[in-house]
């Protein structure tokens, strides 16, 4: 099983679970943080939005319900148990006909050139298998001077309240997610995955590489979460 399968099953497996997990862990500061990169990022009226490593469809249901609202929302996963709870809650909020669903890898992306105004990714590119395949798919996706708005965690490096960030994403995230989830494995590889990831400065190359420019982040909690705004060249 290749490492994005293994990625795949794992989302599976705790998708019932996914956002209650996220809201505690985060001390319910999940929905604040996709919510402000949201209206970032919707400038104006009227755009197609293409929502990456979307779960369970927050971030495509908070597009929907911005100010500037788009004319149309893809949301993207590659795991279909977090697309079908998506779907349920679309429905029940009668956003059907704004939001679609499309279960696809973010690496190779079924979608036209330049087809998209904005791509939002939240708390997703540390997941995928190639980092610099994602970027270019983005870039690809996006029409000129569109922007993409990611929500990460990036290493800032040695500041104190990152080092307790740390320290809890290490110690305490993999027993609390696991206990909720029923899925300890899934949340040790939450710290691992941070731990492994590019710094700042390595991912604002990563996306000047694959065609963005004007690499804009934003801090919160004192660098515990970087909101990254970015325009295709």
């Amino acid at each position: 099983m290749s490492q994005s399968s293994d990625t795949r099953e794992m989302f599976s497996r705790i998708a019932a679970r996914y956002d209650l997990v996220n809201t505690v862990l985060s001390l319910g500061m999940d929905g604040f943080w996709r919510r402000r990169a949201v209206n970032r990022a919707l400038s104006r009226p009227g755009l197609v939005v293409l929502d990456l490593c979307a779960g369970t469809g927050k971030v495509a249901m908070d597009c929907a319900a911005a100010k500037h609202r788009p004319s149309r929302i893809i949301a993207v996963d590659f795991a279909e148990p977090m697309l079908q709870l998506a779907r349920v809650e679309i429905d029940r909020r009668g956003l059907s006909e704004r939001i679609g669903t499309l279960c696809a890898d973010s690496l190779a992306l079924p979608l036209a050139t330049a087809s998209c105004d904005v791509i939002t990714c939240a708390f997703g590119v540390r997941n995928l298998y190639d980092l610099d395949r994602g970027l270019a798919e983005m870039a690809r996706c996006l029409r000129h001077g569109g922007r993409a708005m990611i929500l990460e965690f990036l290493n800032p490096g040695t500041r104190r309240l990152f080092r307790l960030f740390s320290f809890y994403v290490k110690r305490v995230l993999p027993v609390l997610g696991g206990w909720i989830s029923g899925s300890r494995d899934a949340y040790a590889y939450l710290p691992e995955s941070i731990d492994r990831f590019v710094t700042r400065e390595e991912f604002a190359e990563r996306l000047g590489a694959a065609g963005f420019r004007d690499v804009a982040m934003a801090e919160a909690l004192g660098g515990v979460c970087t909101a990254v705004s970015a325009e295709r060249e």
